[in-house]
């Protein structure tokens, strides 16, 4: 498919409110930037062409169109904030490479322990973290890294009208921000649905 026919099919996509996750100023990065380069990423941080990332983003959103969750392919690190303080980001503490150490939040500094790609394995989505890879996991009433085979692990990612997504896992929890305040160093959670914007997060690339 022709450059010109991607735009145009995207375009469409996000006029009918399928991109709802992407904001407009980030679309318009996405799609117009002659060249785009990706840091501590599968593109080993060398600079793509504009065709090939059209071609990258677009291959990312046709499951998205047909599941309504948002896919990526594993060459994605985003970094996940909370709506309500985008400064912040889901944070892998001391940028541990150990199984069990705390996911809270911290200021965000986009480094690879502050970046998660979303896994696809045996029909079930869950975030990685690219520093460890490790998979984020509720445990002892903590947000914590573990390896992959645990039903805390299973992730469904659900579109706001807002742009925001919520995080929900394999027990119908959602991820929430202990005591509703998003500043660095607060913990995470999962909680029942409650509509509350400490359950809305956005993905930064």
């Amino acid at each position: 498919m022709k450059r010109r026919s991607l735009v145009k099919r995207l375009c469409c996509l996000m006029m009918a409110g399928m991109l709802t996750v992407l904001s407009g100023a980030e679309f318009t990065q996405a799609t117009t930037m002659s060249t785009v380069a990706k840091k501590n990423s599968g593109w080993s941080g060398s600079k793509v062409p504009r065709d090939e990332a059209i071609a990258r983003f677009y291959k990312a959103l046709v499951p998205s169109f047909q599941t309504k969750n948002l896919v990526s392919d594993s060459q994605v690190g985003y970094m996940i904030a909370p709506f309500d303080n985008q400064n912040v980001c889901l944070d892998v503490w001391e940028e541990s490479k150990k199984e069990g150490a705390t996911i809270g939040l911290w200021d965000c500094k986009g480094s690879n322990n502050q970046r998660f790609m979303i896994d696809y394995d045996g029909g079930t989505y869950s975030l990685k973290n690219v520093n460890s890879l490790y998979t984020l996991s509720f445990s002892g009433n903590k947000v914590c890294q573990r390896l992959q085979g645990y039903k805390s692990q299973i992730i469904t990612l659900e579109y706001n009208r807002d742009g925001t997504v919520c995080i929900r896992n394999g027990y119908g929890k959602y991820l929430d921000i202990e005591g509703g305040t998003p500043v660095s160093g607060g913990t995470l959670t999962f909680k029942e649905k409650s509509g509350s914007s400490s359950q809305k997060f956005v993905f930064k690339f």
